[in-house]
């Protein structure tokens, strides 16, 4: 499978996994309701490398300037190993849920192309 074929898998499981935490809450009000997603493929020079180290787990963040705003690109596999003004390759993904009474619009930026790092 080709990585943004993962990535747009990881990312849904994600939403998934939100969605079903969030199911009893809104289950009360008339269940989750509809739902869509988008994504567009950018580019962006890493002004800022994020990383936290929990014995051995790991988690690395890309920060870019997107639109005009400073915003943090997760490689949710923490195998990347850009470094500050290399150009990487992210997923802006858009999703939007409509539930009862509220809805929720998140945007989330996920790393595409992972170089193989330590």
């Amino acid at each position: 499978m080709n990585p943004i074929g993962r990535i747009v898998i990881l990312s849904s499981l994600c939403c998934l996994v939100s969605c079903a935490h969030t199911q009893s809450a809104s289950e009360s009000k008339g269940g989750l309701g509809n739902s869509d997603s988008s994504y567009t493929l950018e580019t962006a020079q890493v002004v800022e490398v994020l990383q936290a180290f929990d014995g051995k787990y790991k988690n690395v963040s890309y920060v870019v300037v997107w639109n005009g705003s400073r915003v943090a690109v997760e490689d949710p596999l923490a195998r990347s190993a850009h470094h500050e003004g290399e150009t990487i390759k992210f997923m802006a993904q858009r999703v939007h849920l409509r539930r009862g009474e509220g809805e929720v619009q998140s945007l989330s930026f996920t790393l595409v192309d992972a170089a193989q790092g330590s």
